[in-house]
C-alpha cells in the first residue's frame, strides 16, 4: 500500500498540483512503509513481480523516474532495504531540484 502510494505520487509529480507536494507525499509514504516493515519485523512480500521497465514505459516516465519506480519495484521483502536507499536519493534529489526552482 505505501510502496505503491509513493509510486502514485512520483508518476503523477506536477501533473495535478505542485510537483513539489507529490514528491514530499512519495517520500513520506516511503517513510511509512519503513516505519510499517521496522515495526513488524517479518519479512513480507515486497512488489518485486512486475518489471520495472514496463510500468515505466507504460507511463512514459523519463529520466529520474525510470530509476525511482526500478528501485521501489525490486523490493523483494522487508529484511532488507538495500533499493529502498537509491530510491530515497533519487527522490531527495528530485526535491531539491524542485525547491530551487521555486
Amino acid at each position: 500500500f505505501h510502496l505503491g502510494n509513493a509510486l502514485k505520487y512520483v508518476v503523477r509529480a506536477g501533473k495535478k498540483g505542485p510537483a513539489l507536494d507529490d514528491l514530499r507525499k512519495a517520500r513520506e509514504y516511503i517513510e511509512r512503509w519503513q516505519d510499517w516493515t521496522g515495526r513488524r519485523g517479518a519479512s513480507s512480500r515486497g512488489v518485486g513481480w512486475v518489471q520495472p521497465r514496463d510500468v515505466a514505459d507504460a507511463f512514459g516516465l523519463t529520466d529520474w523516474r525510470r530509476g525511482f519506480v526500478a528501485c521501489v519495484l525490486l523490493i523483494k521483502d522487508t529484511s532488507s532495504d538495500g533499493m529502498i536507499t537509491p530510491a530515497l536519493r533519487l527522490l531527495d534529489e528530485a526535491i531539491a531540484t524542485a525547491e530551487a526552482a521555486r
